[in-house]
Parts: structure tokens; sequence; C-alpha cells
């Protein structure tokens, strides 16, 4: 049987004459035909990379903007209702009050010590490196009338009004007034009717006697010495016997402002006021403060006076200014607040800002400037000598 022909070439003739491949040779030529160089495949692993990665940061960011923009919503949130409250009260501050009255507290807690408004020891720290302020005022949102004083003596544990037909009642807080532009909170324990007493009232004519007994009432306000005594909340701790004479006292509110750390270590604000303190709850306690807006981490307080209502005066060393007797000059006018917020969650976040006594957050501040009105008013109608710094009227 004749045998196959192989030529050179790798073709082979077989009987019939006809010419075929060689297996090894259709192999090589099918392997040539479907395979990828070396500079194919780096590229295409060099797109794959590309493509993988874009697309994993697309989801890395809307995965973080998930979980920042509700953080950022809630503090924003958070410190806009702290302001307005903040605004609210202030804006009644003085108003149906004395014309000529220190508005806000002082000192920490209303006491004249050492322990300022302003790098209170108990108050967190603040973003500038100090502590954070405290504010107090005296306030009237209900616009309650004022009583008359007529009669009260020394370190005496009660008053006498103009007349017997008051709205106080026993339980009530109430804001004694000063000519001298001082303030102080006292608790009624007792009412009682009178026809005479010290001072400027009439004797056989009616009056309302209120009590304030030390060591009685619920809510820790009624100091032993008198209304000018040592621990007193306000301003008129240590008032001479000549200037501790009351000529007003009214329904209006005293509130205070402060930031603390809660229990889980977020920084809350908290508002206490006299006018809402539950029966039977120590005012100077923490018990009356109740936290009303969360992650407000700073308070700083600006004041300026009438005398130089464009200069914003420093609160480090004796919280607010002091207003002098007789000298309109001396009124408060203007109250700048600013506030510091941080998102309150947990995690990396977008746009968080290191800070040495704080830590890292995702953080905001605000800043509002209130004027006060009746203060204002106050000045409209009190005329100046027309010199220099002193127009008429004092306020325009």
């Amino acid at each position: 049987m004749p045998h196959p022909v192989t030529g050179t070439s790798g073709w082979i003739v077989n009987t019939s004459g006809s010419i075929v491949k060689t297996k090894e040779r259709q192999m090589r030529t099918q392997a040539t035909e479907s395979g990828f160089s070396l500079i194919e495949l780096i590229v295409s692993i060099a797109v794959t990379l590309v493509v993988t990665g874009a697309v994993y940061g697309l989801l890395a960011s809307g995965q973080n903007a998930f979980r920042r923009e509700p953080q950022l919503s809630d503090r924003q949130q958070n410190i806009r209702l702290a302001m307005d409250m903040i605004a609210r009260d202030l804006a009644s501050t003085g108003e149906g009050m004395p014309a000529f009255l220190q508005t806000f507290g002082r000192f920490k807690n209303g006491a004249g010590t050492a322990s300022q408004l302003t790098g209170c020891t108990e108050c967190p720290g603040a973003l500038n490196g100090e502590k954070t302020d405290e504010l107090e005022v005296v306030a009237n949102p209900s616009n309650e009338d004022l009583e008359g004083v007529c009669g009260y003596s020394g370190s005496a544990s009660h008053i006498r009004t103009n007349r017997d037909n008051t709205n106080f009642q026993t339980g009530n807080v109430v804001i004694v007034f000063f000519p001298n532009g001082a303030w102080t909170l006292r608790e009624i324990v007792a009412e009682f009717g009178n026809n005479g007493g010290p001072g400027s009232c009439t004797n056989g004519e009616p009056h309302a006697d209120l009590s304030f007994r030390s060591g009685q009432g619920t809510r820790n306000v009624n100091v032993p010495g008198g209304l000018c005594a040592n621990g007193s909340l306000g301003n008129s701790e240590g008032l001479s016997n000549a200037d501790c004479e009351p000529n007003f006292v009214g329904n209006g509110q005293f509130i205070s402002y402060r930031i603390r750390n809660g229990a889980d270590g977020i920084p809350n604000l908290e508002r206490r006021s006299s006018g809402t303190v539950a029966d039977g709850v120590d005012f100077t306690s923490s018990l009356a403060y109740v936290p009303v807006a969360r992650g407000i981490e700073d308070l700083q307080v600006e004041y300026a006076v009438a005398s130089a209502p464009d200069t914003w005066l420093s609160t480090s060393t004796s919280g607010a200014p002091q207003v002098v007797l007789d000298n309109y000059g001396t009124l408060i006018v203007k109250v700048r607040v600013t506030l510091s917020a941080r998102a309150t969650g947990g995690g990396k976040l977008q746009g968080q800002r290191d800070n040495a006594t704080l830590g890292t957050a995702v953080r905001g501040q605000l800043t509002q400037t209130v004027a006060m009105r009746a203060a204002l008013r106050t000045l409209q109608q009190q005329p100046g000598t027309g010199g220099p710094g002193q127009p008429t009227p004092l306020w325009n």
C-alpha cells in the first residue's frame, strides 16, 4: 500500500494527491490567532484598576455623605434652636421692670464670689482653650406688672408692698429690685396683711406682708441675713444697709444658661428659669437645669454699654459690666452671643477639625447680636447734658 510523501515544508501528500497540514502546524496556528500579548494584558489590568478605583471612590463618598449629612443637619438644628431660645430671653430682658436695672448677672450662679461667669471651674473647655461663659438675665416673658415696696428693714426676712391686693402667692419665686439697679431672688413662704411698718408704708393703710424666711420654702433660695446677704442669688450681695432698700418686687424670671457634659460625654446647653422650676426642686442644684440643645460645646458672651455701643467689652475677669447708679452710660445696650456646636455621631467624617481641648469633630459656629430694647427705651427718655458723649436724648 503506497505511503504518503512528506514534504520539507510540513505539508503531506496522501495517496489521492490532496495536500493537508500536519497536526503540529495546526495547533501552532490556532495558538497564535487566540492569545494576548503582555502589553495588552498590562493595559487591560490598568484600565480595570482605574475604573474600579473610581467606582469605589463614588461609593465611599456617597456612604460618607449618607452618614455625614444627617449629623450636620442635626448639629445645625441644635445650634439654631439654642440661639433662638437665648435671643428670645434676651429680647424680654428688662421688660416691665425698673428703668435703671442691671439685667445681667455678673457672677456665676448670681453670687458675688471669686467664681466668675467667665471661666467657671465647672464649665467644660472652650474652643479657645479657656472656659465657656455662662449667661444670667432677668427677663419678663409674660410682661407682668411690678409691685411697689414700701417697707423693709435691714436683715429682715419679709417686705411690705404699697397695697394689700397683690398678684403674689405663697410658693412664688419673685425678684426683688433695688434703686441702684441690683436685684435678688426669693421664694414667698407666707403672705399676711399689715397696717403699717418701717420705711414709707403709711400707718393705718393696708399692705401685703411677703415673708421669705431663711430655711423655708422648697427651692433653697432664701438665705439667712436678709436680701443682701452672702449667697443671695442675683447681684445684691454685699450691698450696704443704706443701699439694701428694695423699691419693687415682681414675678419676672431669673434665667440662666450654661454648658455641661452629659453622662455620655457630649456637651449640652442647659437652661434654668425661676418661672418654671418645679416645686421641691433645689434651684441652686443641677436638677434645676434642663438640657435644651445637644452638642453645644462653647458659649461666649460679649457686652456693649451705652457710652461705647460699638465696643465689645471683654468678660474674661469680671463677667457682665457693672451698672453704676445714675450713670446711664453704663447700661448694657447690646449683647453678642457666639455658640459653637459639633456633630454628636461617632466615626470619621469628612470635614472634621482637630482641637487640642475638645478633640476631633465636625464643627460649626453661629453668632447673633441682640439689642436690649428696654434699655434703649430708657435712654430715649433720659436726656443728656448735650455735651460730647451726652446727646439729648442719650439714644436716637
